[in-house]
């Protein structure tokens, strides 16, 4: 019974962690906006850092943040790590464009 339980609990962590960005969608993303707020989901994940910033995961993986973009090309640069240490990384490139 605790066998079935630990199994359940952690086969989980066993794969790879992913990372799924809802906000900033699409693949050229220009902004207008110094701030921009970043959201999205993970899975199969212990810990999420932003840009090496520690993002809390909230329930079903949800996370959000807002990031400072300067002038030009900005590179948001998220990590993954499971429990076991295997770790997916995720870089969306914005530009920002001051009016």
């Amino acid at each position: 019974m605790i066998t079935a339980y630990i199994s359940i609990r952690f086969i989980p962590f066993l794969f790879s962690p992913e990372i799924v960005l809802v906000n900033p969608a699409g693949e050229n993303v220009i902004v207008n906006s110094q701030d921009v707020l970043v959201e999205g989901r993970v899975k199969n994940t212990h810990s999420l850092t932003l840009n090496g910033k520690e993002l809390y995961i909230g329930e079903n993986g949800i996370f959000e943040d807002r990031v400072r973009m300067r002038e030009g090309i900005n590179a948001i640069a998220f990590t993954a790590q499971n429990i076991f240490g295997r770790s997916t990384q995720l870089i969306k490139n914005v530009v920002y464009i001051k009016n």
